[in-house]
């Protein structure tokens, strides 16, 4: 038997942890979810396994759950809903939700639906843990489901199990001509910590000596209804829509019967949950064909955003300037991920990030951007837009690789985000004496802010609401990008993160020493001849100095840049026009610190090495990034500019790279899946990065859709921000 991929929710103990187990044991990949990052951690290291957090008692969870497995898993064969509990008090949830039926029905609802194209295309089974209860204590009010008239504990937990078995029969009526099986189970009763933070009777069953006189199940025992469901085949070993008892049919509560229970449940459950505008066949019906003037695209649904991806903005021969695409009339298949520019690998910021590259293929076919826009857009709202250009010293990156995932600012933000790819390295930012034109890379860019300008408002973005944000060489990009005289026409507002800006200039000898090295390449050449030239070039850069530690980049006097020495009149004629938030992180050399065999070598010094080290990055973080930020906002400010000024203090605890370069990254793009192996957060819980993650996220948004920053604000312990004054 192939292994399956089988998604477990309340996988961190009990039932779930058990069936997880023995599912991993048969060769299955399992994929554990659970509340407790402790518990759930263990559990998937124990296992080997994936592993998600969420809160069902929290829709948004429930919501960045869906969206990260959608995103991680093009494939899911079982999704076993068993998450739940029973709540003695009446509690309500931040979502105004009775707490028993939010955490048992609502939330397994919402991600099941949330799931539903993943589900399709695997043909998959859907496993809903029930109870007995259902047939015990429920009665379910259609008109009372959020409990608002009252009931006792066993009711509302009856009234939800009884929902899971409703749900159940739904799911089989709506998707079963699709390829997607359901089934309920009732796992016995179980010796776990169910029923724990409850005063029902019930927990006299599980808390106190009278479970010694029952004979509980271990919660291996209670396991095997789920493994046999999860294993077996629907129409063979079990029937769909069917509610089992120790692996067999069973009879329960008549209204589990009620078509028009059912019906209406589904109905009445999608309106609490925001799905109400959802056709009959719960589906989402949501038109992923837009018509911009460049053409239509198709692009697909991921959870609670639409990508529409891989679209060409621009087309050029190698070493040769770009040209818009020209215009096409059939639907472009807009759902692949947008191809990297041929790079070399970069082991140390991988090792450091914990993420790399390999997530997309390459092409110097690359100029190529994503849309990414709310799934729940509606047809009269408009939306302001962030246009994000990536790091990676000009020779490493790419739009659309999981470290520059914007599904989460995009969903809780209400912003359109447009990723763009662009040439880098050779291919992209150096000019040689034989006539290869400097900075392809960056009138890469200035066409993909031109192909914004012009289509952008199909997929419901406001073209006069263009933000350019990036981070390291990417700000760098938006800086030089504003000296052009387009600028003010292709965005109003710059968020330039950590961008190198104190080794920008003095680059002439350098680049000219590098260009002489590239010479002689050509279109023949293999894309093996320009990478491998590309390494004998960035040694020969290296030697010019801290400017050597970014060689390719930006070369002033190159079109469309003027010479250097009137790059600020350039910068002071965009001032007036363009609002800037700028800063940079508190130790942002420290990423490179472990690059360098010196500075490990000082590392090792007995007292002195690492106090060293501290003061060396403090040093480096000023000249590169400190004060060239700083100085960059005066001058913008005293040319008749607004702009406010970071810095990004958070760290890990006991973690040796403190506030280094890339580590806000995690606070804006990606999800824990994304970044769990990054050395850079190790030691602090996801809980934390994401609670503060929203923070800056809120900041980052409330600044491109251009409401006033106060004059002095801080999100306590991760980063402060001022109003430059002239």
């Amino acid at each position: 038997m192939a292994g399956k991929t089988i998604v477990i929710t309340g996988a961190s103990d009990g039932i779930g942890a058990a069936a997880a187990r023995e599912l991993a044991q048969r060769e299955h990949e399992v994929v554990v979810v659970g509340r407790s990052e402790q518990k759930t951690r263990r559990i998937a290291e124990e296992l080997g396994a994936s592993f998600y957090l969420a809160d069902f008692a929290r829709l948004t969870e429930v919501r960045e759950l869906a969206d990260a497995l959608a995103r991680d898993f093009p494939r899911i064969d079982v999704l076993a809903n068993n998450a739940g509990g029973i709540f003695g008090t009446k509690q309500r949830t931040e979502d105004g939700f009775e707490k028993t039926f939010q955490v048992n029905h609502l939330a397994p609802f919402l991600l099941t639906n949330l799931l539903m194209d993943t589900l399709v295309a695997s043909d998959a089974t859907i496993i809903n843990t029930s109870s007995a209860a259902a047939r015990l204590f429920a009665h379910l009010d259609l008109d009372d489901l959020n409990n608002d008239r009252g009931v006792s504990a066993n009711r509302a937990y009856g009234n939800a199990k009884l929902a899971n078995i409703l749900f159940t029969r739904e799911l089989d009526r709506r998707f079963s001509d699709r390829g997607v099986s359901s089934a309920a189970f009732h796992p016995g009763v179980v010796a776990t910590e169910f029923a724990n933070d409850t005063t029902s009777p019930m927990r006299m069953l599980y808390r106190t000596p009278l479970r010694s006189l029952l004979r509980l199940r271990t919660p291996a025992e209670g396991a095997r209804g789920l493994v046999a469901l999860a294993e077996g085949e629907p129409g063979r070993d079990w029937i769909s829509g069917e509610y089992y008892e120790d692996q067999q049919l069973a009879k329960t509560n008549r209204q589990a019967y009620d078509d028009e229970a059912s019906r209406r449940l589904w109905e009445e459950s999608a309106a609490m949950v925001g799905l109400a505008s959802e056709a009959e066949k719960g589906g989402p019906e949501r038109d992923t064909l837009f018509e911009p003037p460049c053409g239509p695209v198709r692009g697909r649904v991921e959870g609670r955003v639409i990508r529409v991806s891989n679209i060409p903005y621009a087309r050029a021969a190698r070493f040769a300037p770009p040209a818009p695409v020209a215009d096409w009339s059939e639907p472009l298949d807009a759902t692949s991920p947008s191809p990297a520019c041929p790079q070399l690998p970069s082991p140390a910021l991988a090792d450091a990030m914990g993420t790399g590259q390999s997530f997309v293929g390459d092409s110097e076919d690359c100029q190529n951007l994503t849309v990414t826009l709310p799934a729940d857009l509606r047809p009269d709202e408009t939306l302001p837009v962030m246009v994000f250009i990536h790091g990676g010293s000009y020779v490493i990156g790419a739009a659309d690789i999981p470290m520059h995932d914007p599904a989460a600012l995009v969903a809780e933000q209400r912003v359109i985000v447009v990723g763009v790819t662009y040439r880098l390295g050779i291919f992209g930012f150096l000019a040689t004496p034989d006539g290869h034109p400097a900075n392809l890379g960056l009138l890469d860019q200035i066409e993909a802010f031109r192909w914004v300008q012009r289509n952008i408002a199909a997929f419901g973005g406001d073209p006069s609401r263009v933000t350019a944000f990036g981070q390291s060489a990417g700000a760098d990009a938006i800086a030089n990008i504003m000296a052009t005289p387009d600028a003010p026409r292709l965005f109003s507002r710059a968020i330039i993160q950590s961008a190198p800006l104190g080794i920008a200039r003095g680059r002439r000898e350098m680049n000219e020493a590098m260009g002489q090295a590239a010479a002689g390449l050509d279109t023949e050449s293999t894309v093996g001849d320009v990478l491998s030239r590309q390494a004998l070039v960035t040694v020969i850069g290296g030697r010019y100095g801290l400017p050597g530690g970014m060689p390719f980049g930006p070369q002033a006097g190159h079109a469309p840049l003027p010479e250097e020495d009137r790059l600020d009149e350039a910068l002071d004629a965009a001032a007036p026009h363009i609002d800037v938030l700028i800063g940079h992180t508190a130790h942002e050399s420290r990423l490179f610190a472990p690059q360098v065999q010196r500075v490990q070598r000082l590392n090792q010094v007995p007292l002195v090495g690492r106090r060293a080290i501290e003061a060396l990055d403090a040093v480096l973080t000023r000249l590169i990034y400190g004060q060239a930020s700083r100085r960059f906002a005066r001058r913008h400010v005293a040319a008749g500019g607004h702009a406010h000024h970071y810095v990004f203090t958070w760290t890990a605890p006991d973690n040796e790279f403190g506030a280094a370069h890339t580590v806000d990254l995690p606070f804006l793009f990606g999800d824990e899946q994304t970044w769990r192996r990054s050395k850079i957060l190790a030691g602090a819980p996801w809980a934390e990065v994401e609670r503060h993650g929203r923070r800056i996220r809120q900041l980052w948004a409330d600044f491109a859709r251009g409401e006033e920053l106060p004059a002095r604000g801080e999100i306590p312990g991760v980063l402060t921000h001022e109003r430059v004054e002239a």
